[in-house]
């Protein structure tokens, strides 16, 4: 500090080798002796930096301090630099400059050795209307070039983003026209499927199944949840409706007042104008990155020429600028990611459920609690704050596009035309039809009978149109697991926030120079995503060869039997078993006896053995005491006993 021990004031030292300015001069022949130009040799010329060269043509006057020649009231010349150092007494930082300049007009012989610095160094400090005959060489700090933000390319700028607010501004307004009543044209459907008779191999829907959900999404009063609610007589409780049936019809504005087990069903048509704005949605998202890009090479001059900042004037302005445009693109791209389930359908229309193309289906989802720990304040106002974004943003909604299907839906009850189109999509691995009566979707469960007499009734198989008409009810025997292509699955891999973090990152650390550790960062960022897309696509292909399984089997259709892949097995279909083949789907044993290995299910090593069903009413429980008679999906027949007639020449049993 400035003080000592005992608190008094510490003296000023004395300060040696500091360096001289230089010292203008409107003649060379005002340059004091210690500084005064030496005579230049032949053929050279002395120039207004005060050295010789043999042209004076592009060399640079100090002291006209960056202006011009025509931009000052007297043109003066730099006298040579002075090659000694001076001393300054009682050195004082914060006069410094004077102390410097007095010490070296001292040392000049300008003034005297007598002079103090309350005397002044005699020369005057440079401006650009001087007209002493020596000035300091003590240039006013040059002003930062400035942006206007009227430049051609910050005018393109304003222009797109008002061009793109304006389209979407209008795309909102037109479609919130076309879909002023779109709330009447939702659905709201049960995950729990329709039962549907099936006696003697052919089927018959009870009407009451579905006048309960038809009522519903006609806006009638209705007290029950869903079909199978109202087959049983289960009334809709305030627990699962909100507080009354209308928490029902409120479920048809958002899916938020879903209750569990519910779905929320729109219908969405193509617009060839929305198809644009949304492929111009994802283009403004790349444009984001490479106005960023743009940014940081101006940083490096790598835009204009190799100047730094050429293009946006100076480091302040650049600075401004990227965090600007890195907190506006970082909005955008976070929007975008949050809203890509539904954004594709934002850029329909929606419509009627039986005119779509594609279906949003929406569900809550459960909150899942792997652990139950002791409550603090902490984790309760963690939990507080959860249910409130959850609450406020729909968080627990997930939302799914699935395409509308067409098949043949082949000879059955309700068409007598063979050509005849059931639609439909398919959602989570369960196919759900549109009644075309109702205007209802409803995903189909076949009973095919409750006690063993009922179910030992449906021996003789099914017809084919029959086992047409189910199977476009419900879909093949058949798990489909979608695997995506390298590129798409690229995509879905850095289309989450994390990537979306660590690459507003890595643009920070490249605009701030450290390049170098934003490109180590980024490749094993790039290195980790190949790696982890790699693993994930063997799994999924692996799972894929585990799932869609399919063998040839023996089913009873028309009265005889034939060879029919396992995919097309429907329920009601009778089954011969041999010794060795992969059961595809539950069922029970209708005659013989077989041995199965069920290891692949419950980890019993053992083999279990399976009894026929028996002429009687003992009610058929396949989770309970009918285990004895079921066979599942995924185990192996190892023995079998038995035969038909029909198949004299085999020794098998039949399954159902």
């Amino acid at each position: 500090n400035s003080v000592n021990v005992h608190g008094d004031v510490c003296p000023l030292l004395d300060r040696a080798g500091l360096s001289c300015p230089l010292l203008c001069v409107r003649d060379f022949g005002n340059c004091p002796a210690a500084i005064k130009p030496a005579s230049c040799g032949a053929g050279q010329q002395l120039c207004d930096d005060g050295s010789c060269h043999d042209s004076c043509d592009g060399v640079t006057n100090p002291c006209l301090c960056g202006f011009s020649s025509s931009a000052v009231t007297n043109v003066y010349k730099s006298c040579p630099a002075y090659d000694s150092t001076v001393v300054v007494r009682n050195y004082n930082p914060s006069i410094k400059g004077q102390q410097i300049e007095f010490a070296c007009a001292q040392a000049w012989g300008v003034i005297s050795r007598n002079s103090t610095i309350d005397d002044g160094s005699g020369i005057a400090a440079w401006i650009s209307n001087a007209t002493d005959p020596m000035l300091w060489n003590s240039c006013p700090t040059p002003q930062e070039p400035k942006l206007s933000f009227k430049e051609n390319f910050c005018l393109a700028f304003y222009g797109v983003i008002a061009a793109e607010i304006a389209l979407y501004l209008m795309w909102h307004i037109y479609k919130s026209i076309r879909e002023r009543h779109a709330a009447s044209l939702r659905q709201v459907c049960s995950t729990r499927p329709t039962t549907t008779v099936a006696a003697n191999g052919v089927t018959s829907e009870l009407d009451k199944n579905t006048a309960g959900l038809d009522s519903l999404n006609s806006g009638k009063h209705n007290l029950y949840s869903d079909p199978l609610d109202a087959k049983l007589g289960v009334a809709l409780t305030p627990e699962r409706a909100g507080t009354n049936p209308k928490g029902m019809r409120d479920a048809k504005n958002s899916a938020a007042a879903l209750p569990d087990g519910m779905m929320l069903l729109r219908g969405f048509d193509a617009n060839p104008a929305g198809a644009a704005l949304y492929y111009l949605a994802l283009l403004s998202t790349a444009g984001w990155l490479v106005l960023l890009a743009v940014i940081v090479a101006d940083y490096y001059g790598a835009v204009k020429g190799g100047v730094a900042y050429g293009l946006l004037a100076s480091s302040n302005t650049s600075m401004y600028v990227f965090v600007f445009v890195w907190h506006l693109g970082g909005l955008w791209m976070i929007a975008m990611l949050a809203c890509m389930s539904k954004l594709r359908n934002y850029f329909r229309i929606e419509c009627a459920l039986p005119a779509a193309h594609v279906v949003q289906v929406e569900q809550r989802q459960a909150e899942v609690i792997l652990m139950e720990g002791e409550h603090n304040q902490l984790t309760d106002l963690v939990n507080r704050a959860r249910d409130a974004l959850t609450g406020r943003f729909h968080l627990d909604i997930s939302a799914e596009t699935c395409r509308m299907q067409r098949l043949p839906i082949g000879s059955s009850g309700a068409s007598s035309d063979p050509s005849a189109l059931c639609s439909f999509i398919e959602y989570r691995c369960t196919r759900y039809v549109l009644d075309e009566r109702t205007g209802v979707f409803q995903s189909h469960l076949f009973s095919l009978g409750s006690n063993h007499r009922e179910l030992l009734a449906n021996r003789g198989g099914l017809c084919s149109a029959e086992a047409m008409h189910r199977g476009s009810h419900i879909g093949e025997n058949f798990i489909r697991v979608a695997v995506p292509s390298a590129p798409l699955a690229l995509l879905q891999e850095f289309f989450s926030f994390f990537y979306l973090y660590q690459l507003m990152c890595m643009w920070v650390w490249f605009y701030f120079n450290y390049y170098k550790m934003a490109l180590v960062q980024f490749g094993v960022i790039i290195i980790s995503a190949f790696i982890k897309v790699a693993i994930r696509l063997r799994s999924e292909h692996k799972v894929k060869s585990l799932a869609e399984h399919k063998s040839e089997c023996r089913a009873r259709r028309d009265g005889q039997w034939i060879t029919l892949n396992t995919a097309d097995l429907v329920p009601g279909d009778v089954v011969a078993v041999q010794a060795g083949m992969d059961v595809m789907c539950d069922g029970c044993v209708l005659q013989g006896e077989v041995v199965v290995d069920e290891s692949s299910l419950t980890g019993e090593a053992m083999p279990v053995r399976k009894l026929p069903l028996k002429e009687d009413t003992i009610p058929y429980e396949a989770a309970g005491a009918g285990k004895i008679y079921s066979v599942f999906a995924g185990t192996r027949v190892l023995q079998c006993t038995g035969s038909l007639a029909a198949l004299s020449s085999q020794s098998q049993p039949t399954l159902l």
